[in-house]
């Protein structure tokens, strides 16, 4: 955690070391010196350097290389580590790492000119740190005003890789457009323009990243100002694989993105907004663009009129809008898109109650061959001892079989309650969750069954995996066996729970094994968010 990060300028100001024949000569320096470069807690290495001169003098300049300046330091912090970089050139240019949280600037006359003289001294550090390789600055436009020999700075370094910038406008594109860097690899670029700023001119995002052309591998964008466009000229980024844009409003061309990142294979788009569905969706002929991963929305999958094929298709919510379901219009991108792996969040009480959706219909013939479905919205509120509920529940999964059956499936998972919290005891679920639907789950849902009907009514099914959220049962992988040669008719059928540690190396090996692996404490690891700058 950033704040357990003992800082390397602290440590040197502490001056706590000891005679270097106070220490135990049981390991040659050189053996130490290299064990060193390995201890990933700063805290521990920080200790160290304050054992020996000889430590002290190895031991800063790997501390050197990942510097936190927080959002709660104060100026002065900022003039302590200025003051520790300065003392040796080694410790600028071991530097590969550095965060720089909001500097929150004073309104008092008699600091400002101590704070620009400090943001003078920062200046002359990043210059010098000629193999920064990562660079994260909040509130970058305040920064930039504020400093003008920080654009300078920031634009001379060749040698970085990453850069995060947070809380843009025309002073930061002007440093994205001045860059000299040709390694830049990742950007991550955050607009969040407060609601009484606009930017002046239209943002041609190629533009502005124009010198990052043959480098760019991973784009990530979010709040973007209305008038943004995502073409300009002949500027083509061909090594892009990865673009996620998260805004209020998609209002990005698809031909755009696909004549200025042709090589593109993970997409995320995201609105805030929902698009109005009366108007007609946009048209588009990108059949030819393959992409990996897309993660979108059924509304603005349609709206954008989506037809290009991602092998797999996630950020799927069927049931969560207010006026209609989104089953029609998931059927038409699912038939455009043809993917092979599918991430479905099921906003079960919704679809049944609120829009009469049949679960016999919601899938059409495909050839998905992996589904991951979260049951979520999972309950009506209403304690039920009697199980009246059981009717419909018991209805809802003989349909959802029936729907199952029209694709080719090798892997299906089911995650019950998704959207909650998880309990550690089952106690805590009967106690806080007892419902009608938990009281089914609990009672009367046999996974085993389940599974078995399912791998008589899907040939190509190979493994079903069940995962309860509030603990009703407990989660498993069932593997289907069948009798008979490959290629013939299957006379027999049967499923077997497999072994915990069986069963994790098939959620490894599937394609959303980053929501269904478990963490070594034996937890499911959570659902993973939006928000996640990862594909």
């Amino acid at each position: 955690m950033q704040s357990n990060v003992i800082a390397p300028w602290a440590a040197e100001a502490a001056g706590n070391t000891v005679a270097e024949s106070q220490q135990s000569a049981l390991l040659p320096w050189d053996v130490v010196l290299h064990i060193m470069a390995f201890v990933s807690s700063q805290s521990d290495l920080s200790r160290m350097t304050r054992t020996c001169a000889t430590l002290h003098k190895h031991g800063t300049l790997i501390l050197s290389r990942q510097c936190y300046i927080s959002i709660l330091s104060p100026w002065k912090t900022l003039f302590s580590f200025c003051d520790f970089m300065e003392k040796s050139p080694d410790r600028r240019l071991a530097l590969r790492s550095l965060t720089l949280s909001y500097l929150a600037p004073s309104s008092s006359e008699d600091r400002i000119n101590l704070e620009k003289t400090a943001l003078m001294k920062l200046a002359k550090v990043i210059s010098d740190a000629r193999y920064l390789e990562s660079l994260q600055i909040s509130d970058l436009e305040e920064l930039l005003a504020a400093s003008p020999a920080m654009l300078s700075a920031i634009s001379s370094i060749q040698s970085l890789r990453t850069v995060e910038f947070n809380y843009l406008n025309s002073l930061s594109c002007a440093l994205l457009a001045s860059m000299q860097t040709s390694r830049l690899e990742t950007v991550i670029l955050d607009f969040s323009l407060d609601l009484d700023e606009t930017h002046p001119d239209e943002l041609s995002l190629p533009d502005v990243l124009r010198n990052f052309q043959s480098s760019l591998v991973e784009l990530f964008v979010e709040d973007l100002p209305e008038n943004t466009s995502f073409h300009y000229d002949a500027i083509v980024f061909p090594r892009l694989r990865s673009l996620s844009i998260r805004t209020d409003y998609l209002d990005a061309s698809l031909e755009d993105l696909h004549a200025s990142f042709p090589n593109l294979r993970h997409l995320v788009l995201q609105g805030i907004e929902s698009p109005d569905m009366s108007e007609l969706p946009n048209e588009s002929d990108l059949s030819n663009w393959d992409l990996e991963t897309l993660h979108c929305s059924v509304p603005w999958a349609y709206a954008l009129g989506f037809d290009a094929h991602s092998h797999i298709w996630r950020g799927v919510h069927l049931g969560d809008e207010r006026w209609h379901s989104n089953v029609d219009y998931f059927r038409i991108v699912l038939e455009r898109i043809e993917p092979k792996h599918l991430d479905i969040d099921l906003h079960m009480f919704d679809l049944c109650h609120t829009h009469h959706e049949s679960f016999a219909e919601i899938f059409p013939e495909c050839g998905v061959t992996h589904l991951k479905l979260d049951f979520t919205k999972f309950n009506d509120h209403i304690t039920d001892t009697q199980g009246q509920s059981a009717r419909w529940l018991s209805s809802l999964f003989s349909d959802l079989k029936t729907s199952l059956k029209k694709m080719p499936l090798e892997f299906l998972s089911f995650r019950f309650q998704a959207d909650e919290q998880p309990v550690s005891r089952p106690a805590d679920a009967l106690v806080w969750y007892e419902t009608s639907t938990g009281l089914y789950l609990r009672h009367d849902f046999n996974s085993e069954q389940y599974s078995l009907q399912l791998a008589k009514s899907i040939p190509s099914l190979k493994h079903v995996h069940f995962h309860f959220r509030r603990t009703q049962q407990p989660d498993g992988v069932w593997v289907v066996g069948r009798s008979g040669k490959e290629g013939e008719k299957r006379d027999s059928v049967a499923v077997v729970r497999l072994a915990e540690e069986d069963g994790m190396k098939v959620l490894k090996e599937s394609p959303f094994a980053e929501q269904l692996c478990l963490t070594p404490g034996g937890q499911f690891l959570e659902y993973a968010l939006p928000g996640g700058k990862q594909f």
